[in-house]
């Protein structure tokens, strides 16, 4: 069976109680976006964690650091911590556009 995402709605904007928010996010991101997107990032760290173990996850931190922010490498901090209090502020508070410049 083939799903149809677009098509979800939620109870109450079926039965019209509610109207739908907006339809696609095509050339911009809002805030209930963004905050999905992150916490979706933040459940799948969750649950990696404890399989691969902070060596490993910074590990992704420097895949991040060196392909997608183009820092040096000697520059990444050690403490997962920090990777992870980074890749947040950057996302979602430093960058300004939050998400969006990840997405587009």
């Amino acid at each position: 069976m083939v799903w149809n995402f677009l098509k979800l709605k939620l109870f109450s904007q079926r039965e019209g109680l509610k109207p739908l928010k907006q339809t696609i996010q095509i050339d911009s991101v809002d805030e209930d976006l963004e905050n999905s997107l992150w916490n979706c990032f933040l459940k799948f760290v969750e649950v990696l964690i404890p399989f691969i173990g902070e060596k490993l996850f910074r590990r992704l931190g420097e895949l991040l650091w060196i392909n997608y922010f183009k820092q040096p490498l000697d520059t990444l901090s050690n403490d997962p911590r920090e990777i992870y209090k980074y890749i947040r502020d950057y996302f979602l508070i430093l960058n300004g556009n939050g998400m969006k410049s990840m997405i587009l």
